[in-house]
């Protein structure tokens, strides 16, 4: 599998779950792609380095935290303007 075909799959899913509910509508899907594929690609370091497979799925999961974490920062930061 390519990188780009890669990317783009992750790019879609990341719209589903935007769509879904599971990430928030104003969440930057290029920018959480773009995220967990230089994750990915430190896992693959780390993995070639080593690494068991706890750790790598512990790298993993911090990466799905952050994403998360940061999907529910941007909304509690963007609250709609009141008019006076």
């Amino acid at each position: 599998m390519t990188i780009c075909v890669l990317a783009l799959g992750c790019e879609h899913r990341l719209k589903e779950a935007k769509d879904g509910g599971e990430l928030t509508p104003d969440a930057d899907g290029r920018a959480a792609m773009l995220s967990l594929m230089t994750t990915l690609a430190g896992i693959k370091v780390n993995a070639k380095g080593g690494a068991d497979a706890k750790a790598l799925r512990s790298i993993a999961a911090f990466a799905m935290r952050s994403l998360m974490a940061s999907a529910a920062k941007t909304a509690a930061v963007k609250k709609p303007r009141v008019s006076r």
